[in-house]
């Protein structure tokens, strides 16, 4: 087995690792990684590292075609992600049945229509204590789509501006979060919107919603979501606590919402 080790100044353009085990150590990524066809990346946990997404349909972690990748901070030292202020990147992106572990991330998002975490086509994220921070049109905290599955434990999750999404999933795909914040505020915000046969398993969640026409949790197309023992706060007027589609839906909270049709 190869090792490749990186550490030191720093990478002005995306590294690539194809296949093979690699570890990062104390670097920044001014262009991100992406890890290719079966790669296992991981960084030295608790260690300083910052990753930086390239721009238009970048990201700062990619992870594609099976490849594994883990990355752990510290309560004190967390790994720092961010987007350019372009628009349309991603914090992590995985595809392809890959898989992304993180711990003690603080993701930060700078553009319009940037996404934090997005995860696509059998691909799957397990996140823990980690803040997920966005302002700009179309912010997007978590996205899953096409099968994917995406765990989530004490999680600090912001987006703010119109049209913005705390969770958005869709496609057969499955999200379970648990003890975190979610936190949406901006025209036609939502909290959580499920739809397509997604999907969404919460608990111990305090949603907050803020903004004309905005709404705490919506489902459409045989979507589910089920939250348990869990609390749901409008702060403006009118917004929304519940929307329902043809669905199924369940929550186990003090909110009761007013039924309206589902907007994506």
């Amino acid at each position: 087995m190869t090792i490749l080790i990186h550490s030191g100044g720093g990478f002005s353009e995306t590294q690539i690792f194809n296949g093979g085990t690699s570890q990062l150590n104390e670097s920044s990524y001014l262009e991100g990684i992406e890890a290719r066809n079966q790669a296992q990346v991981n960084n030295r946990p608790g260690q300083p590292l910052s990753l930086s997404s390239g721009g238009n349909e970048k990201a700062a972690v990619k992870a594609s075609g099976e490849s594994t990748v883990t990355l752990e901070g510290a309560e004190d030292k967390k790994i720092v992600v961010e987007t350019q202020e372009v628009g349309r990147s991603y914090g992590f992106w995985a595809i392809e049945n890959s898989t992304l572990t993180a711990k003690q991330i603080a993701i930060t998002l700078k553009g319009e229509h940037d996404t934090a975490v997005a995860v696509q086509t059998g691909a799957k994220v397990d996140i823990q204590n980690s803040t997920l921070s966005s302002i700009g049109q179309k912010a997007r905290g978590i996205v899953a789509s096409e099968d994917a599955k995406v765990t989530g434990n004490h999680l600090d999750i912001r987006v703010e501006g119109q049209d913005a999404r705390a969770i958005r999933i869709e496609g057969n795909s499955t999200v379970d979060i648990q003890n975190s914040t979610l936190s949406s505020h901006g025209k036609n915000a939502f909290g959580i919107l499920a739809f397509a046969r997604a999907k969404v398993t919460g608990n111990d969640l305090d949603i907050k919603v803020g903004g004309q026409g905005a709404n705490a949790v919506a489902t459409n197309g045989n979507a589910t979501i089920h939250l348990h023992d869990s609390h749901i706060q409008t702060l403006a007027t009118p917004s929304r606590g519940a929307v329902f589609g043809n669905r199924r839906h369940r929550h186990d909270s003090d909110h009761h919402g007013r039924v309206s049709p589902c907007r994506r």
